[in-house]
């Protein structure tokens, strides 16, 4: 049932599920509208008449930032940007150094939805722009960072683009070439909704 109905004095008859944010005390006077936006999966909520399960569809996520984290040897973090052509989660693949990867923040508020990525390249460490993903491997500090201008869009999909080919035929909104200025594979953040 996905009607919207003020809750009153509720008392939660099974678990609340881990992605709800809110207690059995909290819930109380909370819409159902809320419920949905907030919360995932199915309980049973009970009020002073009624009984009644409430399952709700898991609300939908978008991309909030990016950023980078590395390891001494290969690991796949949790929420990986991964790879749609050719493969390599490895932002660094081919260039010594760190093993590197891009991980997505995501949230439910798309009001807090990025609006894009750009790629930042400089000679010189910069405060305020995150993890260099080069590091290690000498040259260039290498950011990527979410792009506060414009519009937030509530972007749904991350993906690495891998070519050895010069042209770049992914999807029309992606950061320039990461591998700018070192050789190796062209290689691009893009993102979709």
């Amino acid at each position: 049932n996905n009607t919207v109905a003020v809750v009153k004095k509720v008392d939660i008859v099974d678990s609340i599920p881990t992605s709800c944010p809110l207690n059995p005390s909290e819930l109380e006077g909370y819409t159902t509208r809320y419920l949905q936006q907030y919360c995932t999966g199915s309980f049973v909520i009970s009020g002073a008449t009624a009984r009644a399960v409430v399952s709700f569809p898991p609300p939908e996520k978008y991309v909030k930032n990016v950023r980078c984290v590395s390891y001494d040897r290969e690991n796949t973090p949790e929420n990986v940007v991964s790879y749609c052509y050719n493969p390599g989660n490895d932002v660094n693949q081919g260039f010594g150094g760190r093993f590197t990867y891009i991980v997505a923040d995501w949230t439910y508020n798309k009001n807090d939805a990025a609006s894009g990525f750009r790629f930042v390249r400089s000679e010189k460490a910069l405060g305020g722009h995150g993890h260099d993903y080069a590091a290690g491997a000498g040259g260039d500090y290498r950011y990527i960072v979410r792009d506060t201008g414009g519009r937030p869009i509530p972007w749904k999909n991350l993906a690495l683009w891998r070519s050895s080919g010069k042209y770049y035929y992914g999807n029309k909104h992606h950061t320039d070439d990461l591998n700018k200025g070192r050789k190796g594979d062209f290689l691009h953040l893009e993102w979709w909704y």
